[in-house]
């Protein structure tokens, strides 16, 4: 039963409900079961709605798989110190039992290669199609082949007679090795080499897994590269997937950020103000942090996608705000406009904030499975937009008038030179410009 189906009967009855999660519950099993001889991979399953049961997923690749195998060992034991770590396995595991036969130099003296030894044993074993017989609506085969009791014991393996290209017959061990071993039931490859795969679920209550990665990045990793030289070590699943994911997320803030600045910077005719506005963005990035910790909940990949949402949405308060200072710039002095804006805007700019966070409360507050995933988005959303409002009352105007005075600052600048220079009496006159100044100071 997955926890998918749990749900579904909770659901249906709440009286079903256990005080216990999930991955409580899973972990419960495995202790309570232990470890079972013989049983090669177990697995308790308590992941849904497409998640990953793989916290971490090193790949090893090769060409030599012994020595992958024993590196891929010292990595099991290596994972198997750290605490909340589980079911740490490998994806390589040896086939059934098979006879390994490779040609000596005696037989290639003769003439044959792999490729004919190879063929001979098998239509020896298992035939050589020689006549195809219709019979009605169906098409026989018939093979030709040793008789059963010569196929039956490895002595007469031993015994088998292989013809070289020139027609001479040797038995198989003169010309030939057999060994037994064991086979390979699947073969895994990426970019040419084989490949092992490490992987190990985690209760990520306990585990912290980016510190986990970072520590096996950083230290243990360089190590096994120095002992094996010709193997490589790389995270896959979940961990390639979230850098690639943050990668492109990256590119994609940017460009919005750029849109936004573009966009804000046509209407207000300048190439600062936008700056000015979108200064509370990194507040709002605060206010979502803050939230998830509220809720106890780490940093997701939905998270980060809540956080470039966001940059959109809690620029709109210090847009109307910043709106609302030029317009009444015009009629007072700039000062009174910052002060005044807080006041006029303060009903909008609050409401329009409560009500994106009142209509995110019922995801925040809803227990069903489906809603577990838009939680980290919604709250970055929320408490983004809720922390951010009270910035924007705040910092806003500060800021405005922080720029205005950043404007004048050239003017009282070129003012304390021509009294210093009159003073000195290098000029007899004020000029009006710099260019003027020039030419007096000429």
């Amino acid at each position: 039963m997955n926890v998918e189906t749990v749900d579904r009967l909770i659901e249906k009855d709440p009286s079903l409900e256990s005080s216990r999660s999930a991955p409580q519950i899973s972990a419960l099993w495995r202790e309570r079961i232990g470890p079972l001889p013989g049983v090669k991979e177990m697995y308790f399953g308590d992941v849904a709605a497409g998640g990953s049961r793989t916290a971490i997923d090193i790949e090893i690749a090769g060409h030599d798989l012994e020595k992958m195998s024993i590196a891929a060992d010292k990595l099991k034991e290596k994972l198997a110190t750290y605490e909340g770590l589980f079911d740490i396995s490998d994806t390589y595991s040896g086939g059934k039992r098979e006879m390994k036969i490779r040609l000596k130099p005696n037989g290639r003296s003769l003439g044959l290669t792999q490729a004919d030894l190879g063929r001979q044993v098998r239509q020896a074993y298992y035939g050589a199609e020689i006549q195809r017989i219709q019979r009605e609506r169906d098409e026989v085969k018939v093979m030709l082949r040793y008789p059963l009791a010569d196929r039956k014991t490895l002595t007469a393996l031993s015994n088998l007679r292989v013809r070289a290209p020139n027609g001479v017959e040797a038995p198989l061990e003169e010309v030939a090795t057999i060994e037994l071993g064991q086979g390979y039931p699947t073969i895994k490859r990426s970019d040419r080499a084989r490949i092992i795969n490490v992987q190990t679920s985690a209760d990520k209550v306990l585990a912290n897994i980016p510190l986990i990665e970072k520590n096996l990045d950083t230290h243990f990793i360089p190590a096994l590269r120095e002992e094996y030289p010709n193997i490589r070590f790389s995270f896959v699943g979940e961990k390639k997937e979230q850098d690639e994911s943050d990668s492109g997320l990256a590119q994609a803030g940017g460009i919005c950020l750029f849109v936004i600045y573009a966009l804000l910077a046509i209407p207000f005719r300048s190439y600062l103000q936008p700056f000015l506005i979108m200064s509370v963005i990194p507040f709002g990035l605060i206010g979502a942090v803050f939230g998830h910790y509220l809720f106890g909940l780490p940093l997701s990949q939905l998270s980060h996608f809540g956080l470039v949402a966001l940059t959109g949405v809690v620029i709109n308060d210090s847009l109307v705000l910043v709106h609302y200072v030029n317009q009444r710039a015009k009629e007072t002095n700039i000062f009174e406009a910052a002060r005044l804006a807080g006041m006029a805007r303060f009903r909008a700019i609050l409401l329009t904030s409560l009500t994106t966070f009142v209509g995110l409360l019922p995801i925040l507050f809803e227990r069903s499975l489906q809603a577990q995933f838009l939680k980290p988005m919604a709250i970055a959303i929320g408490f983004g937009v809720l922390f951010a409002t009270f910035i924007t009352l705040l910092m806003v105007p500060c800021l405005y008038l922080i720029l205005e005075d950043l404007k004048r600052l050239p003017s009282k600048i070129f003012g304390w030179l021509i009294k210093v220079l009159s003073r000195l009496g290098l000029v007899s006159k004020r000029p009006k410009s710099y260019k003027e100044l020039e030419e007096v100071t000429n």
